[in-house]
């Protein structure tokens, strides 16, 4: 018998992680979530004050947005938006 017999293609092989997923997510866990499943966490203990969802015109304004950082002996910092960065860390380009 062929050992192709015996694999997943690579939609079958998405489509069984996708469902084993899936199904873990639903499952209570006992450890840190103390019962809740992955699902019912994230909604719980997801925090309020952040606003979820990027329209396309902001994605793409933050993709191609510019900033120049100076660069000193001992690196290079940056508070683009309140938060400091240090430079590599930063996903924003330098110009």
């Amino acid at each position: 018998m062929p050992a192709t017999n015996f694999r997943y293609t690579f939609a079958e092989g998405v489509q069984v992680i996708n469902n084993l997923v899936q199904q873990y997510n639903a499952e209570p866990q006992m450890g840190h979530l103390k019962g809740l499943s992955p699902n019912e966490a994230f909604l719980a203990l997801a925090d309020k004050t952040i606003p979820h969802g990027l329209h396309p015109e902001l994605g793409w304004m933050l993709a191609n947005e510019r900033y120049r950082v100076p660069v000193e002996m001992s690196g290079c910092a940056s508070n683009i938006m309140a938060a400091p960065s240090v430079c590599g860390v930063v996903n924003w380009r330098s110009v």
